[in-house]
């Protein structure tokens, strides 16, 4: 099978946020994940049923589509537990039309560049501008910005963004960018610093709302 016709599972599709790396973004958050990180915040998301098994073109075509946008992240679940194949196909393809990628995993570096699949993953590696690798660590979540726990690494493959890292390596900023759509479906775009979710539902108490044990939905 063409690496273009593989398949990809997607739970979730953003074209436009400033929450998940440099500039406006596109942000594409893959199903399924080998760690289960205890207090990740995609757990639930992890665990639904709710995602969509796209093909790599046309998820690439999708992504190219998107108007105003400098770059796509790649976050989940973990990019690298899908089909790398697929993956290969969809992150040259961004980068052939001019975009850049930002990459999480909960694999380190050198793990990938090591490992028994380290020949497809270097090929992954360099179409990506920049990686945020390593487990999340619940006790080490101090609102690092672009990470969830400070044990990650921040990794400059490219150029393009090498005039961050002496900001960005020290950064507290987080930007979280919260919508509440006429469904009452609340959808979380960023990296919630710790407390973010208990103040939100405080918040929203005190507006006649709650949250639902998903975090996703919003009853009246």
């Amino acid at each position: 099978m063409r690496e273009s016709c593989k398949i990809l599972t997607v739970a979730r599709f953003q074209t436009r946020t400033s929450a998940l790396g440099p500039g406006s973004r596109a942000v594409i958050w893959f199903h399924g994940c080998s760690f289960n990180c205890p207090g990740c915040i995609a757990a639930e998301m992890n665990a639904s049923t709710d995602f969509a098994r796209v093909e790599a073109e046309s998820l690439l075509n999708t992504v190219l589509a998107v108007s105003g946008i400098e770059g796509v992240t790649l976050s989940g679940g973990d990019p690298f537990d899908q089909d790398l194949s697929a993956l290969t196909f969809l992150v040259e393809g961004i980068r052939a039309g001019g975009l850049s990628v930002m990459c999480y995993t909960g694999r380190t570096l050198e793990q990938l560049r090591t490992g028994a699949k380290a020949g497809v993953h270097q090929r992954v590696l360099a179409a990506i501008d920049v990686l945020i690798d390593g487990l999340y660590v619940d006790a080490l979540n101090d609102g690092s910005a672009w990470r969830g726990s400070s044990n990650q690494a921040i990794h400059f493959l490219t150029d393009r963004y090498a005039h961050l890292k002496s900001t960005i390596m020290d950064s507290r900023n987080r930007d979280v960018e919260v919508v509440l759509d006429k469904n009452a479906k609340l959808t979380i775009t960023g990296i919630p610093p710790k407390g973010f979710m208990g103040r939100l539902a405080d918040e929203l108490h005190i507006r006649g709302l709650t949250m639902s044990e998903q975090a996703t939905e919003v009853a009246r």
